[in-house]
């Protein structure tokens, strides 16, 4: 006849090896099975944590890496290159779509000092001003020059992302 010692040392040895084999068999551990802080950059498979899985504004600036063909600047990515000429309202709701915005005049103003950037002539801004029923929007040539143009005029633009989550 087994001992009571001998029977409750076998519960414990399965009830251990059991969650084990449970761990192993699913093949997925989640959040309750890891102590805080302990999941390192180089635990994570490359390209696999998406922006939902990260809790907003918790990643550091220096962090973050523009995508291919942006440059940081100022707290965003900016595009490159040029856009091919569009109006006001088609630029800005291209821009939208890809989760951006049209710049300011100010950042662009800025933004042509890095090197390598060439600002278009009249590159479209964000920046847009009304007069009675008439809207225009300010433009921004690599020289430094402002411009008003019709919204309804068309122009080369580029589109910002932020890095503020």
């Amino acid at each position: 006849m087994p001992s009571p010692a001998l029977i409750i040392a076998l519960v414990a040895l399965f009830a251990a090896t059991g969650g084990v084999s449970y761990g192993l068999a699913t093949g997925s551990v989640d959040s309750r099975e890891i102590k805080n802080n302990t999941v390192r950059s180089k635990d994570l498979r490359n390209n696999s944590a998406r922006s939902r899985d990260i809790r907003n504004r918790t990643l550091r600036y220096r962090d973050v890496k523009c995508p291919p063909g942006n440059e940081r600047y100022a707290r965003a990515c900016f595009e490159q290159n040029v856009r091919g000429a569009a109006n006001f309202d088609s630029a800005s709701n291209s821009c939208a779509g890809d989760d951006g915005r049209l710049p300011t005049a100010s950042e662009l103003l800025a933004f042509r000092n890095v090197g390598g950037i060439t600002l278009a002539n009249q590159e479209m801004s964000s920046n847009v001003e009304h007069s009675g029923a008439t809207f225009r929007y300010i433009t921004v040539s690599d020289n430094g020059t402002l411009n008003r143009i019709a919204v309804n005029q068309n122009r080369q633009y580029r589109c910002v992302y932020s890095m503020d989550g």
